[in-house]
């Protein structure tokens, strides 16, 4: 545990990932390397057999090799997108080039990772996109950092809340003041 904490690794729940990777072994390591530290995996040998398993929302990030056996994994991520294009991806490949990376981050990559890598390299990433999802899903107003609830039986304060979530999702300042301790 040492390793992923140096590299500031935490852990959070119910986390699945979609992998494909063709090479079984290395599918099985980098499953077995996601597993260990708490996600849940979804390895496939094909795109094709991803393709059929993939449902908007089912997956937190998306892991997929360049060169796969019919479908190139940037092909792979356009049909991602086409279903779930909130989704991050990474894509792994051994011919790193600039034009792959670029089309890449084109067709919806979000990160780019060039065979061989560090296991710590690839959680970092895993890590990082996943984060980055959050963070953005939280901006855009679909989830809160915490899921709270404020309640109040006095109706002006539940009007103060209600303006206070409609503003929220905008970037601004919101004053809020007492109009009697304002006029002395």
């Amino acid at each position: 545990m040492y390793e992923l904490s140096r590299i500031g690794f935490v852990y959070q729940p119910y986390m699945r990932i979609l992998l494909v990777e063709d090479v079984p072994t290395l599918r099985e390591v980098i499953q077995t390397l996601l597993t260990s530290v708490g996600y849940e995996v979804d390895a496939f040998e094909t795109a094709e057999e991803a393709l059929e398993d993939l449902h908007a929302g089912k997956y937190r990030c998306v892991i997929t090799d360049f060169k796969l056996p019919k479908m190139n994994g940037i092909d792979f991520l356009f049909q991602v997108k086409k279903i779930d294009h909130r989704v991050p991806s990474l894509i792994m490949t051994a011919y790193a080039s600039i034009d792959i990376a670029v089309e890449a981050m084109k067709r919806g990559a979000t990160d780019f990772l060039v065979k061989p890598f560090e296991t710590s390299a690839l959680l970092s990433a895993v890590s990082e996109v996943i984060e980055h999802r959050r963070i953005l899903e939280r901006d855009l107003g679909l989830y809160t950092r915490k899921d709270r609830r404020l309640l109040t039986a006095s109706g002006k304060v539940q009007q103060i809340i209600d303006v206070a979530k409609k503003v929220s999702k905008v970037d601004s300042s919101v004053f809020i003041f007492d109009e009697k301790k304002s006029k002395n």
